[in-house]
């Protein structure tokens, strides 16, 4: 009992950098249970301050996504983004490249100074040192940017064989693996670092080291378990016994031993195969769902009544000129105008004839009748 709280502190600031609920509670049970673990670390959480003070909300509502097909292996499609600009630190450390494998989710974050960040750098820095620890990936996912869609980064990828994809104009999603880690490894590294913040080099390799050997949602495993096939050893397991140690074993016989990597490797592949399956099969159920609350009409009934929006409500700042009067108006405007007596449905027009078609001569009575779009209506009870 008395050993719970260093081991919740040793895990998540020590060890993790203060992550989240899910990797804090998998590196915890790697070494240690007791009953209510889960409900520890939710506690431990809540209350930590510095979780408190640091982190936001990004549960959001979100559109329809299509996931992206998952590689055969680790090492062959790899993001890379950039992040910053940031403090320069005392070595001129202004931004950090990441690389992140799209299969076992490792990531490489490398600090680069303002005179690497540039075409000729970061060609420099992924030959030199991502292809010689990693070996050569046969697709590169980026952005835009001339960083990496330059001449001579081109020539590059053409030289190695690589096939160069980049992300949709204005659409960073694409990449959303890479931005995923931006978006960790920027609360890990504002723990750490001191109140000038020109640190930030000197724990970029232990922030690395904690997020590849944290558990991954995406795949149910530790990036450093899919691509090197071990968990490193870390201070956590100084308490286990020699002959517990449930990584690798020193006393086995080399052939043994290999057999066992190469098995372990390849369950750890289907893992993630299985967990990218699951993760579509949820996205398809959710997209189903927000597909069809987007696509579905109100119910209206001929003789009814509905709800026109106010599209003065939606006037802002900016859009117009000499409207300023409307703009302050629009703050306090109605949503809706009416009720409105819905006559019949009026069949989808093609684009040309929808502008003229807004107005309607009805026969009966030569009067104009107007035609207002589906989305813009709300039934009237």
């Amino acid at each position: 009992m008395l050993m719970r709280p260093w081991v919740l502190h040793a895990c998540h600031t020590a060890a993790s950098f203060h992550l989240g609920v899910h990797r804090t509670q998998r590196l915890l049970e790697r070494f240690y249970w007791w009953i209510g673990l889960d409900r520890s670390v939710r506690w431990w959480l809540r209350a930590c301050l510095v979780c408190q003070a640091r982190k936001t909300s990004r549960q959001t509502a979100r559109w329809p996504v299509i996931a992206m097909p998952l590689p055969q292996g680790p090492g062959t499609v790899v993001g890379v983004d950039f992040f910053g600009p940031l403090p320069v630190t005392a070595k001129g450390n202004s931004y950090i490249l990441l690389s992140t494998d799209r299969f076992s989710r490792r990531a490489d974050m490398v600090a680069v100074t303002a005179a690497e960040f540039t075409a000729r750098g970061t060609a420099h820095i992924f030959v030199n040192q991502y292809m010689t620890k990693w070996g050569c990936p046969t697709t590169l996912l980026s952005d835009n940017g001339l960083h990496f869609c330059s001449k001579l980064s081109m020539a590059i990828y053409e030289v190695m064989k690589i096939k160069k994809v980049t992300t949709s104009s204005y659409h960073p999603p694409t990449n959303g693996g890479t931005a995923r880690v931006n978006h960790t490894m920027a609360p890990m590294l504002g723990v750490v670092v001191n109140e000038q913040q020109n640190d930030w080099d000197i724990q970029l390799p232990h922030v690395e080291f904690a997020y590849n050997n944290s558990v991954n949602q995406s795949t149910g495993l530790a990036p450093n378990e899919i691509h090197i096939g071990r968990i490193p050893r870390l201070p956590l397991s100084v308490f286990d016994h020699p002959t517990v140690g449930g990584h690798q074993s020193l006393a086995r016989d080399q052939l043994e031993y290999c057999n066992l990597a190469v098995d372990r490797q390849r369950r750890a592949y289907e893992l993630v195969r299985e967990y990218n399956a699951l993760k579509i099969s949820r996205v398809e159920r959710r997209n189903s769902s927000l597909l069809d609350a987007i696509h579905k009409l109100p119910q209206f009934t001929v003789g009814g009544w509905a709800w026109v929006y106010n599209t003065a409500a939606a006037i802002r700042q900016g859009v117009q000129k000499d409207m300023h009067q409307q703009v302050l108006k629009a703050k306090l405007a109605l949503s809706g105008r009416g009720p409105t007596k819905f006559l019949r449905w009026v069949p989808p027009l093609p684009t040309p004839l929808r502008t003229a078609a807004r107005w309607r001569i009805n026969s009966s009575t030569w009067t104009c009748l107007p035609i207002f779009p589906a989305r813009q209506l709300v039934v009237a009870w």
